[in-house]
């Protein structure tokens, strides 16, 4: 609504209140500037390190955080904190450090202003105490690290007003650039008719006594995510700028709501880090609950209440991570620390850095591996796809996905090598497209919820049909076609000591695809000299396409031959099952 534009088109309501003064571990980490592009946003009071955790399954990546200033309507923010910090970050979540310092001496509303007269030295004060509250935070000088002044909305029509505030921030981007931080400025843009503090300060380019601001922070709530919407601050804040385009609204992750305005960010943040490889067993972290609460212990990876230990720990304390495992979600992470004393805690409300899953470095808990199975196929097939499927076993977090792979082999070639078929799939089943005369063999593995994987199991093999029509023969075999023979073709005679011949086959088993009836005859089979078998055609009902699977025997690599042993009976070869 129109009506609230001056109060909610800031970053924060702005009333009095006390600065904020952050606490310090004794392990301080080293937080670095960068540039970064993406998705952020900003609230009002700094969310808890584990609803920030939460919030990983969100679009953003960066938040900003009211670490200071006389004039920031949510004064009280109880966890802004060097522990915060290194948490966040370590979990990929960049930081826009805001003051809202001293507001222009013509601002409609009841809030501490700087004054015209002396507009440079407290802009050189604010400054100051900017770089001192940055410190204390564990944001140290000469390092890169951004700090943005909001300036709520005035009447920039009003001259002597505008002066003092283009006075102030020129005076604050200088202290802040000698102490060692990126001096940045949010504001509005208004409107070419009604520019705004950031037009002005564009403007203000062209005056070499004047300092411009490293950064700029705009607010333009016209639902464009972009930065690169306003061409009159192309050129010396490329790459420094942030669109704060969307207004106060409600989103949710995980079950965690956070009223929050959108940014679209091109800018400087405190960057995210890469965290430090773990040294233990065992392990130690810190307790992160949410500020006013604590982390309870637990008998088991579950979060109900019979399972507490009545053991809890206040924030920063000490926790000796002994592994992690999977149990009970927790606002979107499965994943629970075993503290050397056999007991659980929710690892989200830690300060690990494995953010929704386990920490790199940490063991797992579940060392056992899952088992994996293909299951049963038949030996051959005359049809073009076939289901195969596969199934799991694992005694600790359970089976969480599976690899399939495979590899064939055509009726004159080994098996070649393996190719992928799914990689981490759910599915315990998938349909494949069979070629005539190639032999598939599938294998699985599994992994587990705790990232353990287990061996490749053994293969299940299906072969399909080879089409009688790569069979050679003499004139005494006749080609037949119809939709009743496999692939529509079949091979027939009544001559006796007739031979059908397939050369230089790789086979270990024989099958025949022929038709069977009552006055059907029979044929020898032979692989080079040696006969692997007989197989006779005749049965009280007639039948086209039907299969027989001769004795398996040593794999060889030679000639195979049908070989009719009948006189004036009826043998129709529809095709071969060619086995390596």
């Amino acid at each position: 609504m129109r009506r609230l534009v001056v109060f909610t088109l800031g970053l924060s309501l702005l009333v009095p209140s006390a600065a904020f003064a952050a606490s310090r571990s004794s392990a301080q980490p080293s937080f670095t500037g960068g540039q970064f592009t993406g998705e952020g946003f900003d609230k009002c009071v700094a969310p808890s390190s584990s609803a920030l955790r939460s919030w990983l399954t969100s679009p953003y990546r960066v938040v900003n955080i009211y670490f200071a200033g006389i004039n920031r309507a949510c004064a009280n923010q109880p966890e802004l904190s060097t522990q915060w910090l290194t948490t966040v970050t370590s979990n990929g979540w960049s930081v826009i450090p805001t003051y809202v310092g001293l507001q222009a001496p013509c601002n409609g509303h009841n809030v501490r202003k700087l004054s015209a007269s002396t507009a440079a030295s407290q802009g050189t004060a604010q400054a100051d105490d900017a770089a001192t509250q940055m410190s204390a935070l564990g944001l140290e000088p000469d390092a890169g690290n951004p700090v943005y002044f909001d300036m709520e909305p005035y009447s920039r029509s009003n001259t002597t007003c505008d002066k003092a505030v283009m006075t102030f921030l020129d005076a604050w981007s200088r202290e802040l650039q000698l102490k060692g931080y990126v001096s940045g400025v949010y504001g509005t843009i208004g409107t070419s008719s009604s520019p705004g503090l950031i037009r002005g300060l564009a403007k203000k380019r062209s005056d070499p006594t004047f300092q411009e601001p490293d950064a700029i922070w705009y607010a333009l709530y016209n639902s464009i995510d972009s930065t690169a919407d306003q061409s009159e601050f192309t050129g010396s804040w490329d790459g420094h700028v942030i669109h704060q385009y969307s207004n106060s609204h409600v989103e949710t992750y995980n079950t965690n709501a956070f009223t929050i305005d959108n940014d679209a960010v091109a800018g400087d943040v405190v960057a995210a880090v890469t965290p430090a490889a773990p040294s233990g067993p065992p392990y130690n972290y810190a307790a992160a609950p949410p500020a006013g609460s604590v982390l309870r212990e637990h008998s088991t990876p579950t979060e109900g209440t019979d399972s507490r230990t009545g053991v809890t720990y206040a924030s920063g304390t000490v926790l000796p991570i002994a592994c992690q495992t999977d149990g009970d979600d927790v606002d979107g992470s499965p994943v629970w620390d075993q503290l050397s004393n056999g007991a659980y805690v929710s690892d989200i409300f830690t300060t690990t850095t494995g953010g929704l899953s386990f920490t790199t470095g940490v063991p797992n808990c579940d060392t056992a591996t899952p088992i994996a199975t293909m299951g049963s196929l038949p030996v051959a097939t005359l049809r073009a796809n076939k289901t195969v499927s596969w199934s799991g076993t694992d005694d600790g977090s359970g089976v969480a996905s599976y690899d399939v792979r495979y590899r064939t082999s055509a009726w004159n070639a080994d098996l070649g090598g393996f190719r992928r078929a799914l990689t981490a799939t759910a599915s315990t089943s998938t349909t494949v497209a069979l070629s005539p005369g190639t032999r598939y063999c599938f294998d699985v593995r599994a992994t587990d919820g705790s990232g353990n994987t287990g061996a490749w199991s053994e293969d299940a093999c299906i072969t399909r049909a080879l089409d009688d029509r790569a069979l050679s023969g003499g004139s005494a075999w006749k080609r037949l076609t119809g939709r009743r023979y496999f692939l529509r073709t079949a091979t027939g005679t009544h001559a006796p000591s007739v031979t059908l011949r397939l050369p230089d086959a790789h086979v270990s088993l024989i099958g025949l695809v022929a038709t069977t009836g009552p006055g059907a005859g029979s044929v020898d089979v032979f692989v080079n000299r040696r006969k692997v078998g007989t197989v006779s055609l005749t049965s009280s009902a007639h039948a086209e396409r039907t299969m027989f699977m001769l004795p398996a025997f040593s794999a060889r690599v030679g000639n195979i031959r049908v070989k009719t042993t009948t006189e004036n009976a009826l043998v129709r070869i529809d095709g071969l099952i060619v086995s390596g």
